[in-house]
């Protein structure tokens, strides 16, 4: 029910103590029918909820964003800053984050980020990949929910396309690596899936960090390994609400088990004690993504442990894919510098 509005005649007092005249004017309201069409109400209900639908994660992130890391935990990323883009992939615009070498890149590597999260989130590990390992990183800014098949699909179709370009101009180079944390790590698992179909010589295997996913990051791993014919490899947390109990891990040990039956060395990464859900973000994660997880703000060890692997795994599989890193080179990463040789680790079995 509304209401129609109107004066009423105004009364006027003359006020001595100041010499003014005072107006005072009453209103008076009546009521107004209000008729809704119902199903023009419907179309508008369902056309904002499926707007918010989709504007949720970037909502989210934007929120989250208020919160940021410790000082100490922060890496502003200066050797290879961001480079910002669109890519039309599946007929939608999508902003993208990209981190160059200074050389020519030895590979491309994606590096997606998780659920409700940002590119920004991974800047820091995106630009040691860019600086130590030489490779350029590419992310794409996207619901990550349900690791994103037709997204992936789209990803993959324009990585093996001459369409494919670094910002710079570049042409995309021989080697492909698919990499990315969290839910991140199942639409990376996706994209390397369709990319071992369509450009097999091409793809040099997984670079995964707390990948979260069950039967269909169980699926498209199987597609990128090939019975260990390509590495996977991943850095991995304890449990927690935010990695699913670890169920990324359950899911890397039957990647394992498939490949010693054929014949291969199996080795699959590492677990971090003490580890977190977030190591990947370190300092570019927030207080509500800690809070969420539940398990305090990544240790400043763990972080460095993290990127250590990841460059080396990054360089290796760029170079040999063939001859990809077992557990002996990575303990000589980890012990390589003072901060990565604080972490405490355990090869995964």
């Amino acid at each position: 029910m509304a209401t129609d509005a109107g004066p009423a005649p105004a009364d006027r007092a003359f006020d001595p103590t100041t010499g003014r005249t005072i107006v005072s004017i009453t209103f008076r309201a009546e009521p107004v029918e209000a008729r809704v069409d119902p199903e023009r109400f419907d179309r508008l209900a369902r056309t904002l909820a499926r707007r918010l639908r989709h504007a949720a994660p970037v909502l989210l992130a934007a929120l989250l964003a208020g919160c940021a890391a410790p000082p100490g935990l922060r890496d502003d990323g200066a050797s290879a800053p961001p480079v910002f883009t669109r890519l039309e992939l599946g007929g939608v615009a999508l902003d993208a984050e990209w981190h160059l070498p200074r050389a020519e890149p030895a590979a491309w590597l994606l590096l997606q980020h998780g659920f409700a999260r940002r590119c920004a989130n991974l800047r820091g590990t995106a630009a040691r990949l860019a600086a130590d390992a030489g490779v350029a990183t590419l992310c794409v800014n996207a619901d990550m929910a349900g690791g994103a098949p037709a997204l992936a699909a789209a990803l993959a179709g324009w990585l093996a396309s001459p369409d494919a370009r670094a910002p710079d101009g570049r042409a995309a180079p021989a080697p492909l690596i698919v990499g990315g944390h969290s839910a991140g790590g199942l639409f990376a698992a996706r994209v390397g899936a369709e990319l071992a179909h369509t450009q097999p010589q091409r793809l040099a295997g997984a670079l995964l960090l707390d990948p979260v996913g069950g039967p269909a990051l169980a699926q498209a791993l199987a597609a990128v390994s090939a019975q260990g014919r390509r590495p996977v490899l991943a850095v991995v947390a304890p449990p927690s609400p935010c990695n699913a109990g670890q169920l990324g891990a359950a899911t890397l040990r039957g990647v394992q088990a498939a490949a010693r039956a054929a014949g291969r060395d199996g080795f699959i990464g590492v677990e971090l004690a003490g580890g977190t859900h977030l190591d990947a973000e370190g300092g570019d994660s927030e207080a509500l993504a800690v809070r969420a997880c539940r398990e305090g703000w990544p240790k400043p060890e763990n972080v460095a442990a993290l990127r250590a692997l990841a460059v080396h795994w990054a360089a290796a599989l760029a170079a040999a894919p063939d001859r990809p890193p077992g557990a002996a080179s990575s303990a000589a990463a980890l012990s390589a510098t003072a901060a990565s040789a604080a972490a405490r680790w355990r090869v995964i079995e």
